[in-house]
């Protein structure tokens, strides 16, 4: 993409969390209960993790938090679907994300990289890597649950431009 292709995304860091506070206390519901399954498929891989650290069993525990992980991230695209409904003012459809199952396989490609990106730099760079991870790729889910974009590598790409000239909020965000 040349510069003059490149998208322009004017939303402040601040826009963003103003509208995600309203719209949460708008549509608890929806939102709380993917957000629950996100967490708990998480957890259910957390907790193995953290025991398999506890009994020295480096490989098996991260092994265990990256799967874990990989599958929170495809379990949580209901989750960016119903944000984006939020963010775009319209009533949340809960159905509408498990209509159809395109999304599945881009989001767990995108899932894959991102995760990786981000226990590895937790892992062996002190959380350096983490930072700059979460700091370019966090848009990837919400790029597939517009529907927009149907793969995960280009998802990955676009949510690099979505941050371009917002990256120290991004990053005071990430390091919180």
């Amino acid at each position: 993409m040349t510069a003059q292709q490149t998208p322009t995304f004017g939303i402040s860091i601040a826009s963003i969390f103003r509208t995600a506070i309203v719209g949460f206390f708008k549509n608890p519901g929806p939102l709380f209960a993917a957000a629950m399954a996100t967490l708990a498929t998480y957890a259910a891989f957390r907790i193995p993790a953290q025991a398999a650290l506890n009994d020295d069993l480096l490989v098996r525990s991260i092994a265990l938090d990256l799967v874990g992980l990989v599958l929170a991230g495809v379990v949580a695209f209901p989750w960016y679907s119903y944000s984006l409904d939020v963010v775009d003012g319209k009533p949340i459809d809960t159905r509408k994300p498990l209509e159809s199952f395109w999304w599945i396989r881009p989001q767990l490609i995108a899932s894959i990289f991102f995760w990786a990106g981000v226990l590895l730099g937790f892992r062996y760079l002190f959380g350096l890597l983490s930072i700059v991870v979460v700091v370019l790729y966090a848009f990837a889910g919400f790029v597939l649950a517009d529907g927009k974009q149907r793969s995960g590598l280009k998802a990955l790409g676009t949510s690099v431009l979505i941050g371009e000239g917002k990256r120290i909020g991004l990053v005071a965000i990430a390091a919180l």
